[in-house]
């Protein structure tokens, strides 16, 4: 029997939790299919409250991430689908309650995203999380267990292929998507003290989308502190890892919220596979990782820059090692013989 993935976005959510992880397990013979579980019509897209159950009943399961109806009709749909006697494996990797600063907050809770997720994870046959906390956090909230499977990196996708991987020691930056605006800003006064400091660095915030609000907010909440920051324009899910490859020091900034506290160490991971040298902030998101310089404070920020900036030994062999570490802890092929396990 088949298995669907149900693909709602092209974000690095759906590409890191099921595009990539599946399309290794097609290519190793696995009877897998992709969907794009999305209703617009004018793209010719429909979503999976659409499909007749016959075309359903070709596969035992259907994988998919946080939602499974896009329109919202998930009490008639796990209905249909229990019916049909097919099994739903619905995958997590963040926390379903956002905190207030949340640039989504008002739209999330307006349109009621946490009440349908949290019905998901009540109703699926079985649940994915990405690590231990949210594993925990679901059985307080539902009573069920989740099977852990965490982010880790496919060497065979062309844009983590690091042959042309280039360190510029003097290169500090961010790279990340749209919703880490609080974060970046926590960072910017230390930045800023060093610059007026005299330190010679670049600092770069990678992931820019030009014209989306919270980005252009990011911007001019940057510019008013005076600080020297290159905004470097993001890619495609397929091809954004690209950002890391000319950089020297990366900083992986998150403030503590309910939101955050449940992340996975995906930024650190990515780093890490490109032998880049890693500041963090000391958060549980980061908490198993050990060869990286973890700050509590701007104070503690400040000194691991100035050690990494002034001794590129140092921020050499720090990059060598977590890139050893995260080989190590965060193998794909190991994830993905537990998906094997749930899935046959």
């Amino acid at each position: 029997m088949k298995t669907l993935i149900c693909i709602s976005s092209l974000d690095g959510i759906n590409y890191h939790r099921l595009i990539v992880p599946f399309k290794k397990l097609k290519n190793e013979g696995f009877d897998v299919d992709f969907f794009r579980n999305i209703d617009d019509p004018d793209k010719g897209f429909v979503s999976i409250d659409q499909l007749d159950t016959k075309i359903l009943k070709q596969y035992k399961y259907i994988v998919f991430n946080r939602i499974l109806s896009p329109s919202f009709q998930h009490k008639h749909l796990f209905v249909r689908l229990k019916e049909a006697g097919i099994k739903t494996v619905m995958d997590i990797d963040d926390n379903w309650e956002l905190n207030k600063g949340h640039f989504m907050y008002k739209d999330y809770y307006r349109a009621g995203i946490d009440k349908e997720i949290l019905f998901c994870l009540k109703n699926s046959t079985v649940i994915i999380a990405e690590n231990d906390r949210l594993a925990k956090r679901i059985k307080e909230a539902t009573g069920r267990e989740a099977v852990v499977v965490r982010n880790a990196i496919d060497e065979a996708e062309k844009q983590f292929d690091t042959t042309d991987n280039r360190h510029f020691f003097r290169s500090v930056a961010f790279v990340g998507g749209i919703a880490h605006r609080r974060d970046v800003m926590s960072i910017i006064d230390t930045v800023k003290e060093l610059q007026d400091e005299g330190e010679r660095f670049s600092f770069t915030v990678s992931g820019y989308a030009a014209g989306f609000m919270e980005w252009e907010r990011l911007r001019e909440d940057v510019f008013k502190t005076g600080v020297e920051c290159f905004f470097e324009h993001g890619n495609s899910v397929f091809d954004y890892a690209q950002l890391y490859k000319d950089k020297g020091i990366i900083i992986c900034p998150v403030i503590r919220n309910k939101f955050n506290d449940y992340k996975s160490a995906l930024k650190v991971i990515e780093a890490g596979w490109f032998s880049k040298a890693v500041i963090c902030a000391d958060v549980p998101a980061y908490g198993e990782i050990k060869n990286v310089l973890k700050y509590k404070d701007g104070k503690e920020l400040k000194e691991h820059l100035l050690t990494l900036l002034h001794d590129r030994d140092i921020q050499a062999e720090m990059g060598r090692r977590l890139h050893d570490e995260i080989v190590r802890k965060f193998d794909i092929k190991k994830e993905n013989e537990k998906r094997k396990k749930i899935l046959c």
